[in-house]
């Protein structure tokens, strides 16, 4: 893989938004509303509020969210796919806090 190529967002969970305020992460969670602008997603044991999402489809469904961490702990989306709903993203995010903390 050459420099250009190399994996631009981190995968975390949300026990390590405050570490990586400023830099761009891929968030997995099960979505919990959208309202006002605002995705609440379900990502291990706490709730993510991602902004700067025009629209989002209601779902049930398990999503992978990719953008930059804010002051305020908040995913400033960039973009966003829905997943197999038979993920299970608690045990997804426990398994990037073991291999990268």
């Amino acid at each position: 893989m050459d420099k250009k190529e190399e994996i631009k967002f981190q995968r975390i969970n949300s026990d390590m938004v405050p570490k990586f305020v400023g830099k761009e992460v891929c968030i997995v969670g099960r979505y919990v509303s959208f309202k006002n602008g605002v995705l609440q997603l379900q990502v291990d044991k706490s709730i993510v509020e991602v902004v700067d999402i025009d629209d989002f489809p209601e779902t049930k469904q398990i999503v992978e969210l990719r953008g930059k961490i804010n002051r305020k702990h908040q995913l400033e989306a960039e973009e966003y796919a829905a997943l197999d709903d038979k993920l299970d993203y608690r045990a997804h995010a426990r398994t990037f806090q073991k291999t990268i903390l």
